[in-house]
């Protein structure tokens, strides 16, 4: 049985590689023109969907260290994608928040990224359609679980 289960672990840790640069493959022209990369666009997306947010908070939910995320930060600061502010309960720590700039390009992002699915959309009847989307639902439903991430916050 344990043999069984590494052949399996090794099978999803190659699976993960290749989902992970087919996305960025499907992400990076989409973003090509705001020189934004898809972790910098993801973080943009979850300031506009979850408001403002301390560097330390940022940190967290990118299992970043401290540089790397005030590096991320900085730069998208530097781009005019966002907004830092010292927090008002205390003055020490930094406050991020997305930029008219940033919704703009999120819009734009989204638009594109919407055109590239309709096409792989377009290619399936609708019965492979709909075994599409349970697919990639259960492997976000899984990948959730294994990252003990909660669904319901990431939706909100």
């Amino acid at each position: 049985m344990p043999a069984m289960i590494d052949e399996r672990l090794e099978r999803l840790s190659q699976l993960m590689e290749r989902m992970m640069r087919a996305m960025s493959r499907v992400a990076r022209p989409s973003c090509d023109h705001t020189e934004l990369t898809p972790q910098q666009g993801m973080l943009l997306r979850e300031l506009e969907l979850s408001g403002p947010l301390s560097i330390g908070e940022v940190r967290r939910r990118y299992d970043g260290a401290q540089s790397s995320v005030s590096e991320m930060v900085a730069r998208l600061a530097r781009l005019g994608f966002v907004h830092k502010r010292p927090a008002l309960e205390d003055r020490r720590a930094v406050m991020v928040a997305i930029s008219a700039r940033g919704r703009a390009v999120l819009s734009h992002w989204r638009g594109v990224m919407q055109a590239k699915h309709r096409a792989v959309f377009e290619a399936l009847d609708d019965e492979e359609q709909e075994r599409f989307l349970d697919a990639v639902q259960s492997v976000v439903d899984l990948a959730e679980k294994a990252g003990g991430r909660d669904p319901e916050v990431e939706t909100k």
